[in-house]
């Protein structure tokens, strides 16, 4: 039997998948101030609360500081990755430490 991923490896893929087609956008672009703050906290090391929050907060002082960089593809992208890491870490509080813990697969 082969075992489903639970809701929390989901969306750490799903916030990683948008984190790669942000790198890629931004590299065919040569966006240069983006992909700063994208490999400030992209790849993901694991997928413990203190990375997820990394890219959550890394990403949204990039919206904050850097409007005029992003279109309107890369800005919703931007905002489905924040409410998907808010809404991980959330969920995080009430999960036991080993199921946080999840090593991801690259």
């Amino acid at each position: 039997m082969i075992p489903y991923p639970s809701q929390r490896e989901t969306e750490v893929e799903h916030i990683n998948s948008i984190c790669f087609r942000l790198f890629d956008i931004w590299c065919e672009r040569r966006s240069i101030t983006p992909l700063g703050y994208l490999m400030h906290c992209w790849p993901l090391v694991d997928s413990g609360p203190k990375a997820i929050r990394r890219v959550g907060e890394t990403l949204r002082e990039l919206r904050k500081s850097h409007p005029m960089e992003l279109d309107g593809e890369a800005t919703a992208m931007l905002r489905e990755l924040t409410e998907c890491v808010d809404a991980l870490l959330l969920r995080a509080v009430h999960e036991p430490q080993g199921v946080i813990e999840i090593r991801l697969s690259s």
